[in-house]
Protein backbone atom coordinates (compact mmCIF):
# COMPACT_ATOMS: atom_id res chain seq x y z
CA UNK A 1 0.00 0.00 0.00
CA UNK A 2 2.08 2.56 1.42
CA UNK A 3 6.03 2.62 1.96
CA UNK A 4 7.04 2.83 6.05
CA UNK A 5 9.22 5.70 7.17
CA UNK A 6 9.12 9.37 7.84
CA UNK A 7 6.69 10.95 5.46
CA UNK A 8 4.65 8.29 4.85
CA UNK A 9 1.42 6.88 7.04
CA UNK A 10 0.68 3.07 7.11
CA UNK A 11 -2.68 1.91 5.89
CA UNK A 12 -3.13 5.01 3.96
CA UNK A 13 -6.74 4.60 2.96
CA UNK A 14 -7.19 3.17 -0.57
CA UNK A 15 -9.37 6.31 -1.85
CA UNK A 16 -6.43 8.65 -1.21
CA UNK A 17 -4.09 6.47 -3.26
CA UNK A 18 -6.62 6.02 -6.12
CA UNK A 19 -7.10 9.66 -5.88
CA UNK A 20 -3.19 10.18 -6.04
CA UNK A 21 -2.38 8.42 -9.22
CA UNK A 22 -5.91 9.83 -10.92
CA UNK A 23 -4.14 13.37 -10.07
CA UNK A 24 -0.84 12.06 -11.30
CA UNK A 25 -1.91 10.95 -14.97
CA UNK A 26 -4.33 14.44 -14.99
CA UNK A 27 -2.84 18.03 -13.61
CA UNK A 28 -3.93 21.11 -14.19
CA UNK A 29 -2.08 22.98 -16.86
CA UNK A 30 -0.63 25.46 -14.23
CA UNK A 31 0.43 21.96 -12.25
CA UNK A 32 1.98 20.73 -15.32
CA UNK A 33 3.74 24.11 -16.02
CA UNK A 34 5.00 24.52 -12.51
CA UNK A 35 6.59 20.76 -12.26
CA UNK A 36 8.24 21.75 -15.77
CA UNK A 37 10.03 24.49 -13.86
CA UNK A 38 10.49 22.65 -10.55
CA UNK A 39 12.59 20.05 -12.58
CA UNK A 40 14.79 22.52 -13.88
CA UNK A 41 15.64 23.52 -10.33
CA UNK A 42 17.21 19.91 -9.86
CA UNK A 43 20.39 21.30 -10.85
CA UNK A 44 20.45 23.80 -7.87
CA UNK A 45 20.13 20.22 -5.80
CA UNK A 46 16.56 21.40 -5.04
CA UNK A 47 14.34 17.75 -5.58
CA UNK A 48 10.66 18.50 -5.34
CA UNK A 49 8.52 15.63 -5.74
CA UNK A 50 5.09 15.65 -7.63
CA UNK A 51 1.99 14.94 -5.74
CA UNK A 52 3.46 13.09 -2.49
CA UNK A 53 1.75 11.74 0.12
CA UNK A 54 3.19 13.63 3.18
CA UNK A 55 1.63 12.47 6.65
CA UNK A 56 -1.82 11.58 4.75
CA UNK A 57 -2.19 14.68 2.82
CA UNK A 58 -1.15 14.60 -1.28
CA UNK A 59 0.51 17.71 -1.43
CA UNK A 60 0.99 19.10 -5.34
CA UNK A 61 5.06 18.81 -4.71
CA UNK A 62 7.19 18.60 -1.99
CA UNK A 63 10.72 18.98 -1.62
CA UNK A 64 11.85 16.74 1.52
CA UNK A 65 15.23 18.42 1.90
CA UNK A 66 13.72 21.80 2.75
CA UNK A 67 10.21 20.74 4.11
CA UNK A 68 8.27 22.98 1.44
CA UNK A 69 5.39 22.13 0.10
CA UNK A 70 3.57 24.19 -2.94
CA UNK A 71 0.46 24.17 -3.91
CA UNK A 72 -1.56 24.71 -6.77
CA UNK A 73 -4.81 25.86 -6.23
CA UNK A 74 -7.91 25.58 -8.69
CA UNK A 75 -11.59 26.64 -8.09
CA UNK A 76 -12.24 23.75 -5.96
CA UNK A 77 -9.77 25.59 -2.95
CA UNK A 78 -12.01 28.35 -2.97
CA UNK A 79 -14.57 26.56 -1.04
CA UNK A 80 -12.19 24.98 1.30
CA UNK A 81 -10.07 27.84 2.54
CA UNK A 82 -10.76 26.55 6.16
CA UNK A 83 -9.56 22.88 5.65
CA UNK A 84 -6.34 24.46 3.90
CA UNK A 85 -5.05 26.56 6.33
CA UNK A 86 -5.88 23.86 8.47
CA UNK A 87 -3.74 21.68 7.00
CA UNK A 88 -1.40 23.88 6.76
CA UNK A 89 -0.76 24.79 10.33
CA UNK A 90 -0.57 21.29 11.02
CA UNK A 91 2.14 20.72 8.55
CA UNK A 92 4.11 23.32 9.80
CA UNK A 93 3.55 23.26 13.66
CA UNK A 94 4.05 19.51 13.77
CA UNK A 95 6.46 19.03 10.87
CA UNK A 96 7.65 22.44 10.26
CA UNK A 97 6.72 22.22 6.35
CA UNK A 98 6.23 25.21 5.01
CA UNK A 99 3.20 25.36 2.47
CA UNK A 100 3.52 28.13 -0.59
CA UNK A 101 -0.31 28.51 -2.47
CA UNK A 102 -0.72 29.63 -5.70
CA UNK A 103 -4.23 30.05 -7.72
CA UNK A 104 -3.96 28.43 -11.46
CA UNK A 105 -4.50 32.02 -12.60
CA UNK A 106 -1.43 33.35 -10.73
CA UNK A 107 0.71 30.75 -12.20
CA UNK A 108 -0.29 30.75 -15.64
CA UNK A 109 -0.44 34.77 -15.88
CA UNK A 110 2.89 35.20 -13.69
CA UNK A 111 5.33 32.05 -14.31
CA UNK A 112 8.19 34.05 -13.61
CA UNK A 113 7.00 36.15 -10.77
CA UNK A 114 5.83 33.19 -9.44
CA UNK A 115 9.40 31.14 -9.59
CA UNK A 116 11.11 33.78 -8.43
CA UNK A 117 9.07 33.93 -5.15
CA UNK A 118 9.54 29.97 -5.42
CA UNK A 119 13.41 29.90 -5.41
CA UNK A 120 13.45 32.80 -2.83
CA UNK A 121 11.72 30.79 0.00
CA UNK A 122 13.11 27.48 -1.18
CA UNK A 123 17.07 29.35 -0.61
CA UNK A 124 16.36 30.87 2.75
CA UNK A 125 14.51 27.53 4.14
CA UNK A 126 16.97 25.52 6.28
CA UNK A 127 18.34 22.14 5.20
CA UNK A 128 16.56 19.58 7.47
CA UNK A 129 18.18 15.92 7.73
CA UNK A 130 16.64 13.06 6.15
CA UNK A 131 14.96 10.66 8.44
CA UNK A 132 17.50 8.09 6.93
CA UNK A 133 20.20 9.47 7.76
CA UNK A 134 22.81 7.77 10.13
CA UNK A 135 23.11 9.74 13.70
CA UNK A 136 26.45 10.22 14.90
CA UNK A 137 27.65 7.38 17.62
CA UNK A 138 28.58 8.72 21.00
CA UNK A 139 32.12 9.18 21.92
CA UNK A 140 32.83 9.22 17.93
CA UNK A 141 34.11 12.95 16.70
CA UNK A 142 31.82 14.54 14.15
CA UNK A 143 33.01 14.92 10.98
CA UNK A 144 32.87 18.53 9.35
CA UNK A 145 29.81 18.78 6.69
CA UNK A 146 29.32 22.02 5.75
CA UNK A 147 26.15 22.14 4.24
CA UNK A 148 24.25 20.12 7.18
CA UNK A 149 22.37 21.98 8.95
CA UNK A 150 22.71 25.90 7.62
CA UNK A 151 20.18 28.90 8.61
CA UNK A 152 21.58 31.08 6.10
CA UNK A 153 19.79 33.16 3.68
CA UNK A 154 21.59 32.93 0.16
CA UNK A 155 20.54 35.77 -2.38
CA UNK A 156 19.41 35.34 -5.82
CA UNK A 157 22.74 35.25 -7.11
CA UNK A 158 24.41 32.68 -9.71
CA UNK A 159 22.26 29.92 -10.95
CA UNK A 160 19.21 30.73 -9.06
CA UNK A 161 19.44 34.02 -10.78
CA UNK A 162 20.26 32.41 -14.02
CA UNK A 163 16.89 29.89 -13.57
CA UNK A 164 15.21 32.82 -12.55
CA UNK A 165 16.09 34.99 -15.51
CA UNK A 166 15.39 32.00 -18.06
CA UNK A 167 12.28 31.08 -16.90
CA UNK A 168 11.39 34.90 -17.29
CA UNK A 169 12.67 34.73 -20.99
CA UNK A 170 10.35 31.62 -21.57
Amino acid sequence: MSRGGIGYRRNIPDHKIISRCNRLNNPTHAESIVWEELKRLRSLGFIFRRERLVYGWCLDFYCAKRRLAIEVDGPYHLQRKSEDAKRDWLLSQKQSIQTLRFTNEQVIKDLPGTMIRILAIVELRPIFRSWNQKKSIPGQQKTADPGAHEHRAVPLTGKAATVATNSRAT
